[in-house]
């Protein structure tokens, strides 16, 4: 070990940001600088207002918190974990972060001092728009009625940047029928936006949920890998990627 950081000194229930790290949310490092999506979760007396993504200097060891959520965190009762996801991307080109907010509508993209962020409208053709658990805000909700919510009710998720294309992806779950929620089927049908440099969106692309997964993947000058679950089936000794090509329809 060479050394070791404290990425949550106020604890994990103290109203701060909760690092996380995952595929759709990596641990970036630039100029020294170590950048992380965090979480806040409504727990009673949390201001979900306070900035959500973390910046730690490796040299220093300084730690700071940078932009906030959308407003409409803040307008209506989300439920717990599931709306509050925070994923993002790194823009190499124009040095800057692509932020996707589970239950917004636009991507937020900011400079890495959360100094200029701005929003861009990247709407899935499969929904208009995603609805709050409750209207109105409050810390309270039903566990049963909430896993309905979250799988009867569409959401983005992911981020990724693609640098050999200059485009964005971004990923949309639509929700699953009230006959599959009652027969226990959770795995939401997925699609893939396609943004271009100016974060417009110029296209859309359905997966097949039960061949891939969407938890598992990568660019390469190659395209975009996606998991072949189908063929990780019928034999567990291999991890199979399908690579697709992303080419203008003319």
């Amino acid at each position: 070990m060479i050394d070791k950081y404290n990425l949550s000194p106020n604890g994990l229930n103290a109203g701060f940001a909760i690092p996380q790290a995952t595929t759709q949310q990596p641990m970036l490092v630039i100029d020294n600088t170590l950048y992380m999506a965090g979480i806040l979760l409504p727990w009673e007396g949390v201001d979900l207002n306070e900035n959500q993504f973390l910046k730690f200097d490796l040299k220093s060891k300084k730690l700071e918190y940078f932009i906030q959520r959308p407003d409409i965190y803040n307008q209506h009762n989300w439920g717990t974990s599931v709306m509050f996801g925070l994923n993002h991307s790194y823009n190499s080109t124009n040095n800057e972060l692509i932020l996707s907010f589970n239950n917004y509508d636009s991507l937020v993209v900011s400079d890495l001092n959360g100094e200029n962020q701005r929003s861009f409208y990247t709407p899935s053709k499969h929904f208009d728009k995603i609805v709050p658990y409750e209207k109105e805000f409050s810390y309270e909700w039903s566990n049963d009625k909430l896993k309905e919510y979250h799988f009867q009710n569409p959401r983005y998720w992911g981020v990724m940047h693609d640098p050999f294309n200059q485009v964005t992806y971004r990923f949309a779950l639509r929700p699953n029928s009230r006959q599959e929620f009652n027969d226990g089927v959770r795995n939401m049908q997925v699609s893939l936006i396609i943004l271009n440099t100016k974060y417009e969106k110029i296209g859309e692309f359905d997966f097949d949920r039960e061949k891939y997964d969407s938890r598992m993947c990568f660019v390469t000058e190659k395209g975009v890998f996606f998991a072949n679950k189908k063929k990780f089936s019928e034999d567990e000794r291999q991890l199979v990627f399908d690579v697709f090509d992303i080419r203008r329809i003319e």
